[in-house]
């Protein structure tokens, strides 16, 4: 469940072991498949599936498992090279329609689509398809969970649909794209991007160019949107030159509060509308 329930440890009986790479991943698994199934992450909190490189130690966790589950081939691919069995990239699930683009290119499709409640529950309800074949004992349960999940997401959805019409924050710049999903589903607007990927890949020319941009049209500012585990520093700078705040949002989940997804997705909501 979103908000979580204690379940039986299922590691008491022997139970198949499914690795996962982010703790965003690694809750929504647990949600389908525990008990019957026990989940294990390899990234730990804090850490950046941008800049993480596998040790020896991940490969052999590796061989203990039935699938790998990560998120995307431009985020976390990097285990699935350790898959000595199968593995499963998330965004896979997610139809065309509901994916997020950066650009036109096909290639650059962000990989944050969890950030979009409703794009994960069209991953969610395809998951069931792609472990049943592996663990075809428990596929009628799994079914059974990916519906309750599904269900929860629409209201975890609409709750932060609900919220933000009632503050709506003005216009934001985001450090990178990864935003895109809950800007685009919540209408947020976007007045600036100052990067690529996982980091501010623009030059300072160019981001200069878009401060004096947004000075001159004097649109207000909510913040500068960026990852908590990426570098700052850039956005910090930007936000002191538009006299606004940093806004830092956690995409991966795994600290302190922010142990299941409801609890990741309403804690990035605070953060959004602190000052709202």
């Amino acid at each position: 469940m979103l908000a979580g329930c204690q379940k039986p440890d299922p590691r008491a009986a022997g139970a198949p072991i499914i690795y996962t790479t982010l703790p965003v991943v690694q809750y929504v698994v647990e949600d389908i498949v525990s008990p019957h199934v026990e989940v294990r992450r390899l990234l730990d909190p804090g850490s950046s599936p941008h800049s993480y490189e596998p040790v020896p130690s991940d490969a052999r966790s590796a061989l203990d498992a039935v699938l790998i589950v990560y998120a995307s081939r431009n985020l976390d691919r990097w285990a699935a090279r350790l898959a000595i069995v199968e593995s499963l990239e998330l965004l896979s699930l997610v139809p065309d329609s509901l994916r997020y683009y950066t650009d036109s290119a096909a290639e650059d499709v962000d990989p944050h689509f969890w950030l979009d409640p409703l794009a994960l529950r069209a991953a969610v309800e395809r998951l069931p398809s792609a472990i049943c074949p592996i663990l075809p004992e428990q596929c009628s349960r799994f079914t059974a969970a990916a519906d309750s999940l599904a269900e929860e997401l629409i209201h975890l959805d609409s709750t932060i649909s609900d919220r933000l019409k009632q503050t709506p924050p003005s216009a934001l710049v985001l450090a990178t794209p990864f935003f895109g999903y809950f800007a685009r589903r919540y209408d947020l607007e976007i007045a600036a991007s100052l990067g690529r990927g996982g980091a501010v890949d623009s030059s300072p020319r160019q981001i200069a160019n878009v401060v004096q941009r947004l000075e001159a049209s004097r649109q207000p500012i909510a913040g500068v949107v960026t990852e908590a585990n990426e570098s700052q520093a850039a956005s910090q700078m930007v936000a002191d030159m538009l006299k606004t705040r940093v806004i830092l949002i956690d995409p991966v989940g795994g600290s302190a509060g922010r142990q299941s997804y409801n609890d990741l997705m309403h804690y990035n909501l605070q953060q959004l509308l602190e000052d709202s």
